[in-house]
């Protein structure tokens, strides 16, 4: 197996900026592994995290100021426009050409009936919601099967969370809802339309009722966000169908589909991501299907009795940062961030694709760039996508693939 640690390029954010070289690694390193033995995720449990959405923020927004060795630091050039957004086009133009796929050869396998997992739109709202991916949790996770898109973002104390987004399926039970994050904002913005959280601390609440984005909790969604029997916090539930009822802004796409085959690439039916110490998200190609079925560490990801399976899987090498919100355990929410440039690999059809991704702004897709400069595309269907922090305060991400 290939296992690759590679830099991050450039991101821009409202409040911060950290820039590192585009230097790929020169070195290949090959492990001979099956699935069974990739690194569990064991780490730590957060099922604490009811105290965490009550956390304090610590000495402000904390700042990179120091550079990797070898590298400069480099001043934060990004400025604040009067809508809260970072970037200099205008927001409410940026996409108009993302939605109008349906002449481009997209549909067919995979494909649902909306513009998030490649097919025509349908004029219904994207509806994401958070969910969480610690281990008390996935017991009773449920609806997830159903989203288009799933972003996987990395959380105090190493574990991960879920932002999943609905609009070709709209499941009146997405369980359990959980809190907000430093990085979805940015991830909102990507698709618009509504996001549901149960709470969060303050600069996170605060950022996400910011951005032009319908924003709800449990306190302001009315019965669409509701208790089912068990324990809190993980008896909190959302129906994507209410909540869809909550904008009338279509989805836009944060990525490009086409039913094309892609040139090059490299097998990859066995995917290995180690976000942190505490997580390893795991993947492997079903050609019968053409999906990639999803493992945390060797166990199957499973939401409503069903594996989640993705016809596309995207790792987004990010560059973190520190947010200055600390949890009750003591372990600060870091930021990862999405605007600007870096590493990407897009695995689809059972090969890998490395290139780079561009997203120019917080309402821009994600464009990922082949080597010679052509576009790499998604296959219409299903999409994990996968932040993987490679730069600032909490790199140490690694991918590797056979």
């Amino acid at each position: 197996m290939q296992y690759l640690r590679l830099p991050v390029v450039n991101s821009q954010h409202p409040f911060q900026q950290v820039s590192r070289s585009a230097t790929r690694a020169t070195t290949v390193v090959a492990f001979l592994i099956v699935l069974a033995l990739m690194l569990g995720a064991c780490g730590r449990d957060d099922s604490s995290d009811d105290a965490s959405e009550s956390s304090t923020t610590v000495g402000g927004q904390t700042t990179l100021t120091t550079a990797p060795p070898g590298e400069p630091v480099v001043t934060p050039t990004t400025t604040v426009r009067e809508d809260g957004l970072s970037g200099t086009a205008d927001p409410s133009a940026a996409t108009a050409d993302v939605d109008t796929q349906t002449d481009s050869g997209v549909g067919g396998k995979g494909s649902g009936s909306g513009t998030l997992t490649g097919g025509p739109a349908n004029g219904l709202p994207a509806v994401m919601i958070k969910v969480p991916n610690d281990s008390s949790a996935r017991h009773v996770l449920t609806g997830i099967e159903d989203a288009d898109i799933i972003f996987e973002e990395l959380v105090e104390g190493g574990v991960t969370r879920f932002a999943a987004v609905f609009n070709s399926t709209l499941p009146d039970q997405v369980q359990p809802v959980r809190s907000v994050r430093g990085p979805d904002p940015d991830l909102a913005l990507s698709v618009g339309g509504v996001f549901a959280y149960s709470g969060g601390a303050g600069p996170f609440v605060e950022r996400i009722n910011s951005v032009p984005v319908v924003a709800v909790n449990e306190s302001t969604a009315g019965s669409s966000l509701y208790r089912v029997a068990g324990k809190a916090p993980y008896n909190l539930a959302a129906s994507a169908k209410a909540l869809a009822a909550l904008s009338d802004e279509p989805a836009r796409a944060p990525f490009r589909f086409s039913n094309a085959a892609l040139a090059g690439g490299q097998a990859a039916t066995n995917v290995s991501v180690k976000v942190s110490n505490a997580q390893t998200s795991n993947f492997k190609y079903d050609a019968g299907s053409g999906v990639y079925k999803r493992y945390n560490g060797s166990a199957p990801e499973v939401s409503g009795g069903v594996q989640l399976g993705f016809e596309n899987v995207v790792v987004i090498g990010v560059a973190t940062g520190g947010t200055g919100v600390i949890d009750t355990a003591g372990s600060e929410s870091p930021q990862s961030f999405t605007v600007g440039s870096g590493t990407a690999w897009l695995f689809r059809d059972g090969k890998v694709y490395v290139g780079k991704w561009s997203r120019a702004h917080e309402t821009a897709p994600w464009e990922i760039i082949a080597d010679d400069g052509s576009a790499y595309t998604l296959a219409p269907g299903r999409t994990n996508v996968v932040l993987l922090p490679v730069a600032g305060t909490y790199a140490g991400g690694k991918i590797g693939w056979n």
